[in-house]
């Protein structure tokens, strides 16, 4: 039988009047008179009439929610937390979904209305939704939520989707990309309508083409999305970023890039992840030869980078952008990968300091080229500055050894191979260089070189092979997006036998233990970094000493062996071509030695680099000072 309130004033022993006045809460009610109706209502279980209430008092305490789809992670979030505030306030909330449908939002106004709601939220709604301009011209309490209607004066709750979408679009930018797509929705809504506007703000402020095939304009399917990135990832011309509106059509887009075989990137490399555990902040990506395949900086797809010292020659590669982003100031240091040179090449054609440590100093997990002679390492402005960063990729202590004293540092001067076929330029820096560190103290020591076969030829045995092997799935899924230079390296990894590359494995250890074996002798070897000053861009053959060669091979020829060995190796300026074009030297340990050339490329530094650092400066002063 329902309880009334004529059973709650006979049993409080109070008027029907007086029950009715607690149930409202009106204040002129003595405190026990209303504790004795409050405990004859928890006795009798008694549950208000909530639209008879409302009915006689014109409110009922709740409100209506719209949502377009309340599966999406973003209006599900919203929801939980209006519902929370709303019940720290005494109001309950009534939620009504529309799935994006125009004719479910009339149907979902109606129904609220005849549930008596005090107001009414709606996220997600059409521009020009009428059924909310007439809700609104009827003075009914509506708030809009991620949404604006045309034509009304009111009340919104919305974020600034187009400085948002300019923002994501600045960070893709700044990673490298040139080709972004864009993956919107219906453009009915307020919200697609404001990120396309930075979208293409974005393009227009970095020049960037608009590409009509890029963008995705319909509705919110996972499945029309799917299709739609299927589709361009298979056209002549394809995005390598993609700016979706929502998670769910993000998530459409790495459904359909897995299927295709597809990597989207889930962590950083380690060496970055130690980095930042460091506190190092990291600012963005740099160019560089695509997937560091080549010795030079020439990128098809990014765009050739340029030297700060001379934009007709090459900035080496294939790390280039790392080296020339210290070199322009732009940062302290940067990160390198090095196969056959790639760090310290760069290092040398930019004028920067540049470290390829010992094969397994630092964990390489995250390097996509080659699993056995990859190598990552630092590059920074001076030797102080890399020892820092090579503290915190290491944890070990190597800013201590930054001190001038290397009196009787035995230093190997190579009688063969690293002094044929220079560049007399180079010649002249190396044999100065020489003379330099004897002022110092140092101890020059000719030496054999305890190899007869190109130790290149071990070197692309190897990391043919492997390269091949570590890009196994993209090839299979997207060779058509790799460069042609690229699709040759496949080829030949494709047609390297088994035998060539255990036959190159057994030929490392054996020039490694030779190479180990010289530092029994010496404490560092010194070379020039590569034997011509740097080439101008598109150069693809060079004459030395009446033999042809190509200005790959050339680059390479004096830092490859350190890659087969394992052994660590720096490249440090040397000095000037032509007083514009930086030349470099290498310095040598045995593994693990780090320290050595810390301390012996310091106190080169300071008796002698002082100078060039400062006409550094001023070159990448004047040349800011140009590009403005």
């Amino acid at each position: 039988m329902k309880v009334t309130v004529n059973d709650i004033a006979r049993l409080a022993n109070v008027s029907q009047s007086t029950v009715s006045r607690v149930l409202n809460n009106y204040p002129q009610v003595k405190e026990a008179t209303r504790r004795k109706v409050l405990d004859a209502i928890e006795e009798l279980k008694f549950t208000p009439d909530s639209v008879a209430r409302s009915m006689v008092t014109n409110k009922s305490n709740t409100i209506g929610l719209i949502v377009g789809d309340i599966s999406n992670p973003f209006f599900a979030e919203s929801a939980k937390i209006m519902i929370q505030r709303a019940q720290e306030m005494g109001y309950d909330i009534i939620i009504s979904n529309t799935n994006h449908v125009d004719s479910n939002m009339d149907h979902a106004v109606q129904t609220l209305l005849s549930k008596r709601v005090d107001g009414v939220i709606i996220s997600s709604v059409s521009r020009n939704s009428k059924t909310v301009k007439d809700l609104y011209d009827s003075g009914f309490p509506v708030i809009l939520h991620n949404s604006t209607v045309e034509d009304t004066d009111s009340h919104y709750v919305v974020l600034d989707n187009k400085k948002g979408a300019l923002l994501a679009m600045e960070h893709l930018v700044q990673l490298g990309h040139r080709k972004i797509a864009f993956i919107a929705g219906p453009s009915k809504y307020f919200t697609v309508d404001q990120r396309y506007a930075g979208y293409q703000e974005a393009l227009k402020k970095y020049n960037l083409p608009f590409r009509q095939s890029f963008v995705y304009e319909g509705e919110y399917s996972q499945e029309d999305v799917y299709r739609f990135v299927k589709k361009l990832m298979v056209e002549k011309e394809t995005p390598t970023a993609f700016f979706a509106i929502s998670d769910q059509m993000a998530l459409a887009i790495m459904d359909a890039a897995a299927s295709m075989g597809l990597k989207i990137p889930e962590k950083h490399a380690h060496v970055v992840q130690k980095l930042e555990t460091e506190g190092a902040v990291n600012i963005g990506k740099n160019n560089m030869y695509e997937f560091g395949f080549g010795i030079t900086s020439e990128n098809p797809f990014f765009g050739d980078i340029i030297n700060p010292w001379d934009a007709s020659v090459t900035a080496g590669g294939s790390s280039g952008g790392s080296a020339v982003a210290v070199a322009a100031n732009l940062c302290m240091g940067s990160i390198g990968t090095d196969t056959a040179g790639s760090i310290r090449v760069p290092s040398s054609c930019n004028g920067v300091v540049g470290l390829k440590p010992t094969h397994d100093l630092i964990n390489t997990n995250g390097i996509l080229l080659s699993n056995t002679i990859d190598h990552i390492g630092p590059i920074a402005r001076n030797v102080e500055d890399l020892a820092i960063i090579l503290e915190a990729m290491t944890k070990k202590s190597f800013e201590k050894n930054c001190n001038t004293d290397i009196r009787g540092m035995r230093v190997g001067v190579p009688k063969l191979y690293f002094n044929e076929r220079l560049d007399i330029h180079v010649e002249n820096v190396y044999k100065e260089a020489l003379r330099k560190l004897e002022n110092l103290g140092a101890i020059l020591i000719e030496i054999d070189i305890p190899f007869v076969e190109d130790p290149r030829e071990i070197a692309h045995a190897i990391c043919t092979s492997e390269v091949g092997y570590v890009h196994r799935d993209l090839i299979k899924s997207s060779l058509h997006e790799y460069s042609e230079g690229a699709k040759e390296t496949f080829d030949k990894s494709k047609s390297m036998s088994a035998h060539a590359y255990i036959d190159g494995l057994n030929k490392r250890k054996q020039i490694t233990s030779k190479i180990t074996q010289l530092f029994e002798y010496v404490d560092i070897l010194i070379t020039p970094t590569i034997p011509v000053i740097p080439t101008e861009i598109g150069l693809k053959e060079i004459m030395l000493e009446g033999e042809l060669e190509s200005v790959d091979e050339c680059l390479i020829r004096f830092t490859s062996l350190f890659n087969v060995t394992g052994h660590p190796a720096i490249s440090i300026p040397g000095g000037l071509f032509n007083k514009t074009v930086p030349i470099g030297l290498q310095l040598i340990a045995n593994h693990y030695r780090e320290d050595v050339l810390i301390k012996t490329a310091y106190s080169y530094e300071q008796a002698n680099l002082l100078d060039f650092y400062k006409k550094r400066e001023e070159m990448m002063r004047t040349a800011v000072s140009s590009a403005r």
